[in-house]
């Protein structure tokens, strides 16, 4: 039987079967726009809620499927600047952002937000462009003139800085800030005091009902070392204002650069009594308990507010910190961690992490975490100027001065208020011997308070290089109390005294030291160079002559070697140290001592066994006296032209320290005894004068090295930076004696033997320089 096709039938099925196809596809969309406009409600809620980082996850996903939805887009781009802590993070979010107006140019909102982004990269120039846009359009101009300006300083434009800020004051007179950066610009930039002055004075005037403008012209005083102006102004602020923590701060703060610490004690304690839960009063209580050396009570009071407040940031941060320096450093591992899953960003828990690495000796990861944080923040932060400090600890451990110095110098200019990193910059300086730069250092150190002893003593020292003498004896008396019965402390304070012309009381404080400690070598040898300076050979005589019934027998002759060196005496001196060493031959120190006085005579070649016998493995010589050893037989060696064998005695020191400033400088000293290497050497030792200060040896070897090469200037200019400081070292007189006979300065040359002379008369040096003179 024949089938015949039903095309009624056919028909009929394919139409339902595209009708049902189009259903499913229509409810299959229908199910995925509605899955996916989940995404972005979700992506709404986590933001309401503050987690941004789920609202990213969230807004992705939805664009994944509905890339140009704008309204997505935007949500997207505000929460990335909303998230945005690092650079990086701000970087993704200003691409987000300019994308946006690239589709509208006219979203008034998203280039406002742009331009906070711009300004916080520092990406000014950027900025003001977008600014000039959208000044025309925006309801609050003085907001952006402001803005404006601050971008224009930033850049050095100051003039149209002080336009903008005036525009900015214009439209809105009760904007202080801006009245308070136009007056920094005048008075910082443009050196026009006085019309700083009349912009803080009008900005009160307009502003008279206002604690914040007394305050902020308060500030302005301050900085022009106006204080009794400053303490009225904060007089206002607190009768407007009588409570609250900023304006109690800055009167504390002003008091305690009076010296009144009780009264500023007592204004952040009303303080904080009033507002005991605000943070920053705790954190002002605190860091008076600490200072106080009550670091219990701060760390309690840190905790009391932290179970007020839990989530406050600056609390933790605090609380980490001084854990941190307590050396609770398992407790402050846990705060870290709370604070790394209270905080969006990494910057802060990375920096008290580097604290701790600190704290543990782990320099180098320290380093790198600060590198790390310090490239994340910027230096707009307030906490840049602390990362930049502890950046130049890490260097300054690692032996790299120069950087050290470099970053301890930028983290004052973030903050100068850091007398942990200005007593650093102090004690850096001077060992690059830049004392103007040390003592202005250490001026603005005083004026945070009352200097420690050991900076005072830095003061002293100091104040002598920089011959102001009154000033040098206020900080010794600071350091040390002249009443003291320390032997130790008189004798550094006598000799602040006799730098200063003070003999009669130097000596005083000697015999002094003398008399509280008759058995101790050094007051002996103290006393008898102090009497040798001042002309006094036959009482130094006598002194030595009363000592030796009291030395103890084992240290008579060491001390009395010491005493005839003291007297110039050096014949005698070498005598009695052989004398001393025949019964000890191995005794390290005496070894070592008696080679440092033959060295300091210029007698190197009768040194050179000592430093030999400080090698030998049956002494077994401590490690620093032999590294020593080699550096003086290398460049003894060098002079007799031995200079594969001087060479070979630094790469010794290598193998056991690795590469190394001072077996860099001895290198080049051993190198430079060749004419052919001679100048290569001398820059190269020049250059690692920049990396690192030399000590006083390294630079009288560089001022002979240059004598040798016969470029005097320079070696006369080195002879003289040590006799600045040293103006009684026999070995720097002859020495300079013996330039200015080469330079046929015949006249200075006669001068500075007549003091050579008289410090160790008739010693061989002294007369062989009298002949050359004759000549």
């Amino acid at each position: 039987m024949t089938r015949t096709l039903n095309v009624r039938l056919l028909l009929w099925t394919l139409g339902i079967l595209l009708i049902a196809g189009v259903g499913l596809n229509f409810l299959h969309g229908h199910q995925v726009r509605r899955n996916t406009g989940a995404l972005l409600v979700r992506g709404d809620e986590a933001r309401r809620q503050g987690d941004l980082n789920q609202a990213l996850d969230y807004y992705l996903q939805y664009l994944a499927f509905e890339p140009n939805d704008a309204v997505a887009l935007e949500k997207y781009a505000l929460a990335l600047a909303e998230q945005a802590v690092s650079a990086a993070d701000r970087v993704s979010a200003v691409f987000a952002l300019d994308d946006l107006l690239r589709r509208n140019p006219d979203n008034h909102q998203i280039r406002y937000k742009l331009i906070r982004e711009l300004i916080e990269l520092q990406r000014f120039r950027e900025a003001i462009q977008n600014l000039q846009i959208l000044l025309p359009h925006w309801p609050q101009p003085a907001e952006l003139e402001h803005m404006l300006g601050w971008c224009q300083e930033a850049l050095g434009d100051y003039a149209g800085a002080i336009a903008s800020f005036t525009k900015a004051i214009t439209h809105d007179p009760s904007r202080i800030q801006s009245y308070t950066l136009l007056a920094e610009v005048l008075q910082g930039r443009q050196h026009q005091a006085e019309e700083a002055a009349h912009v803080m004075d009008d900005m009160v005037r307009m502003n008279d009902k206002s604690f914040q403008a007394y305050l902020a012209r308060s500030r302005f005083r301050r900085v022009i070392d106006n204080l009794d102006s400053a303490e009225v102004d904060l007089e206002q602020a607190l009768a407007l204002a009588p409570t609250d923590p900023m304006v109690l701060l800055a009167a504390a703060d002003l008091a305690l650069a009076r010296g009144d610490a009780v009264k500023a004690r007592k204004l952040i304690d009303d303080g904080w009594k009033a507002n005991p839960k605000n943070p920053v009063l705790i954190k002002a209580m605190a860091g008076l308990e600490f200072q106080a050396g009550r670091s219990d009570r701060a760390i309690a009071l840190v905790r009391d507010g932290l179970k007020e407040a839990p989530q406050a940031v600056d609390l933790l941060v605090l609380l980490a910190d001084l854990l941190i320096d307590e050396g609770r450093l398992g407790e402050a591992s846990e705060r870290i961690t709370e604070l790394r899953q209270t905080l969006s960003g990494r910057s802060l828990p990375d920096f008290l992490q580097a604290r701790l690495l600190i704290s543990q000796n782990k320099w180098s990861e320290a380093q790198s975490l600060l590198e790390k944080v310090r490239n994340e923040l910027g230096k707009t932060s307030d906490w840049s100027g602390r990362v930049y400090g502890l950046l130049g600890l890490c260097y300054e451990h690692e032996g790299k001065l120069d950087r050290a110095l470099e970053y301890y110098q930028t983290a004052l200019k973030l903050d100068e208020r850091q007398p942990r990193v200005l007593a650093r910059v102090v004690q850096l300086l001077v060992r690059w011997r830049r004392f103007v730069e040390a003592d202005q250092a250490l001026r603005r150190l005083e004026e945070q308070g009352p200097l420690t002893l050991e900076l005072s003593r830095v003061g002293a020292e100091i104040a002598l290089a920089m011959q102001t003498p009154d000033r040098a004896r206020t900080l010794a008396r600071k350091a040390v109390d002249p009443e003291t019965s320390d032997y130790r402390q008189l004798i550094w304070l006598a000799h602040v005294y006799h730098a200063a012309g003070e003999d009669k009381a130097a000596e005083a404080m000697l015999r002094r030291a003398v008399s509280a400690a008759p058995r101790a070598p050094d007051p002996l040898v103290a006393l008898v160079e102090q009497l040798s300076h001042t002309g006094q050979r036959e009482a130094a005589l006598e002194v030595i002559e009363q000592a030796k019934g009291s030395l103890p027998s084992n240290w008579l002759l060491p001390t009395l070697a010491r005493c005839y060196e003291a007297l110039g005496l050096l014949d005698r001196a070498e005598e009695t140290y052989r004398e001393a060493l025949a019964p000890n031959p191995d005794d390290l120190g005496l070894i070592a001592q008696a080679a440092e006085f033959l060295r300091r005579a210029d007698w190197p070649e009768k040194a050179a066994p000592l430093w030999q016998k400080l090698l030998d493995p049956d002494v077994a010589a401590p490690r620093e006296l032999q590294l020593r050893a080699r550096r003086q037989l290398a460049l003894t060696m060098a002079a007799a032209g031995k200079i594969t064998e001087a060479l070979e005695l630094i790469a010794d020191n290598e193998r056991l320290l690795g590469k190394n400033i001072a077996d860099d400088r001895v290198r080049n000293a051993v190198e430079a005894s060749q004419p052919s290497e001679r100048n290569k050497s001398l820059r190269a030792f020049e250059d690692s004068l920049k990396r690192a200060p030399a000590t006083v040896d390294e630079l009288f070897l560089l001022a002979k090295l240059y004598d040798t090469a016969g470029n005097l200037s320079r070696s006369r200019e080195i002879l003289l930076g040590l006799l600045a400081t040293q103006p009684e070292n026999p070995q720097f007189l002859a020495h300079y004696v013996r330039v200015l006979l080469k330079a046929e300065e015949l006249e200075d040359a006669a001068s500075y033997l007549t003091r050579l002379d008289r410090l160790e008369p008739g010693s061989v040096r002294s007369m062989e320089l009298k002949k050359l003179l004759v000549k």
